[in-house]
């Protein structure tokens, strides 16, 4: 659409396997769909349904992890603190929902993006000096999220040795769910790895 300036629908693509098969279903006199742009995003945005549904059940019953999507990575070799730390705060800057809060607005929710420069990823370093790997997973999986005040992403680095340790990331529903995880992931290893 962008660089042909005609319109193709998606299935004509696999309907046409070859270059030669996809140019002969190319309709020049189609209308073509403005292409997708930056938004401004200063004022308040609405929310979608789950994310309303996932409001009111907050205002409801409080700060809860109940709609936490949580999880451990096992980290091996010299780990760079301060990399790991810039690559969240680089997932989140390129993704809007991870640095989103949830206010009322006069009893309407809407959703505030918070500027780049003052969302920070929290991010705890701990030892295992007097508890277990598994106990300190698990309470950072239960953080209870203040939507309204606080990005609803957050990590806990649990230190093994100087070469091993669990990274533990929470995000609550509000923000992502379980088909969030694997582009969240991708991203932060590459955003890791270009901070190292």
């Amino acid at each position: 659409r962008s660089t042909l300036g005609v319109e193709v629908p998606i299935r004509v693509v696999f309907d046409s396997p070859t270059v030669g098969k996809l140019a002969q279903q190319l309709d020049t006199q189609a209308e073509v769909r403005d292409a997708v742009r930056s938004v401004d995003r200063s004022g308040p945005v609405a929310l979608s349904f789950a994310q309303q549904r996932l409001w009111f059940v907050h205002q409801l019953e409080g700060p809860s992890p109940t709609y936490n999507i949580a999880f451990a990575l096992r980290m091996t070799g010299v780990l760079n603190h301060w990399a790991l730390r810039d690559a969240l705060n680089d997932v989140a800057l390129r993704h809007e929902a991870l640095r989103t809060i949830f206010v009322s607005d006069e009893g309407v929710p809407t959703q505030h993006v918070v500027d780049s420069a003052l969302a920070s990823v929290p991010v705890e370093v701990v030892g295992v000096e007097d508890h277990s790997l598994e106990d300190l997973v698990q309470a950072a999986a239960l953080y209870e999220f203040d939507l309204s005040r606080e990005i609803p992403l957050r990590a806990r680095l649990i230190e093994l040795t100087d070469s091993n340790a669990v990274l533990t990331i929470v995000l609550h529903h509000i923000a992502g769910d379980g088909w969030s995880l694997v582009p969240l992931l991708r991203d932060l290893g590459i955003a890791y790895r270009a901070r190292v």
